[in-house]
């Protein structure tokens, strides 16, 4: 832990940051507190930053002996969190309700989207001050919150959520494999779809055509539906397109400003961490569009074309089931570096619930295409 300050030089709060041990970066929280201390001066912001690099201008430290952590947060005015349990807990036992800024996966600031469920959970229940986002959090400390609290919760709700932690913090599937409820996503190639394109639909799949290659048009409004209207007029993009920005957090505008990761990078079977960071982060925007898309339209079987380093990009998130029909020996090859399964046209025929009735008119143009009224 960094040096003792003059805490005369303070008079404001004393507020103390924790994100835990987890190798993801949490560059997010740590811009804020830099942010905040050049802001107001007055306060003294300590940061426990883990692996994720250090503040510049606020205090902080990586690691440290656990007492110590446990006691700068007992000697703290504002407690601040990320949706870790054990950092949650050692929060709690310091005499705070604390402010937890949850994890988003979609980020690259974690795995999954368990921070995100549990600190949900423990909001509901009085036991810690929900910020969702940067924004939630400056407002709660432009209140004036205090997290200090003198009573704390009973023995019973801290062992229910100890006994939650617990629970979400188990891995739902097994490495490698897409988590439960996402949506299913097969690729196919442009020859294998032109001569199974309307069977796919009468069977119910969507066929969202190269959404991925052509993401900024698709956002933007300059590429159609089958439905005839533009992506942004289009009932059914455009709520996905909205859905996906509200998630993450952004204008719909900004979803196709992430970093593109370069196809090198997509096509490797394992990432290191900051490579992963990029993949994922570029993967975020397609990834949410696609989830609500499923959403919108029952959860049928969605199918894509176009190139291959999307689909990668995409195999990369886990909240994506993905899948590939008929293709070539090199594309074979690329796929199965990425472990994705292989599906004959007759078992995906079989597996796209009937859950729309096909009222699409293809015109020698259409790009895109979605089976619904």
């Amino acid at each position: 832990m960094s040096g003792d300050q003059d805490l005369a030089v303070h008079r404001g709060r004393s507020i103390v940051i924790s994100v835990g041990t987890d190798h993801h970066p949490f560059d997010r929280i740590v811009r804020w507190a830099d942010d905040w201390q050049e802001r107001h001066v007055q306060d003294r912001v300590v940061v426990q930053h883990g692996w994720t690099r250090g503040p510049a201008r606020a205090e902080g430290f990586d690691f440290g002996p656990h007492r110590e952590i446990l006691t700068a947060m007992a000697a703290a005015d504002v407690v601040i969190t990320h949706g870790g349990p054990g950092t949650i807990s050692d929060a709690r036992r310091s005499d705070h309700r604390p402010i937890v800024v949850p994890r988003d996966p979609a980020l690259g600031e974690h795995v999954d989207d368990h921070q995100l469920r549990f600190s949900a959970w423990c909001a509901e229940r009085g036991v810690v001050e929900l910020a969702r986002s940067i924004s939630d959090l400056e407002r709660r400390l432009a209140e004036g919150t205090d997290s200090r609290q003198a009573d704390l919760a009973s023995a019973s709700k801290e062992a229910s959520v100890a006994a939650f932690a617990e629970i979400v913090g188990r891995p739902t599937v097994g490495r490698g494999s897409a988590l439960a409820g996402s949506p299913r996503v097969v690729w196919l190639s442009e020859t294998v779809l032109a001569t199974h394109e309307e069977a796919l639909a009468g069977a119910g799949a969507a066929l969202v055509g190269q959404a991925l290659d052509l993401l900024p048009a698709v956002v933007s409004g300059s590429a159609r539906c089958a439905c005839g209207a533009r992506t942004t007029d289009c009932v059914v993009w455009s709520s996905a397109i909205a859905s996906a920005a509200a998630e993450l957090h952004l204008a719909p505008a900004d979803l196709v400003l992430t970093a593109q990761a370069a196809p090198r990078v997509v096509r490797r079977r394992h990432l290191r961490r900051l490579d992963r960071v990029a993949v994922l982060a570029a993967a975020a925007a397609p990834r949410a569009i696609l989830s609500h898309l499923s959403r919108l339209l029952g959860d049928p079987l969605v199918v894509l074309r176009g190139g291959l380093d999307p689909l990668l990009m995409l195999s990369h998130d886990r909240r994506i089931e993905l899948a590939a029909g008929p293709s070539t020996r090199a594309e074979r090859a690329t796929l199965d570096r990425r472990h994705i399964v292989s599906e004959d046209l007759a078992s995906l025929r079989r597996s796209a619930p009937a859950v729309q009735s096909p009222s699409v008119t293809h015109g020698p143009d259409l790009r895109l295409s979605l089976s619904h009224r």
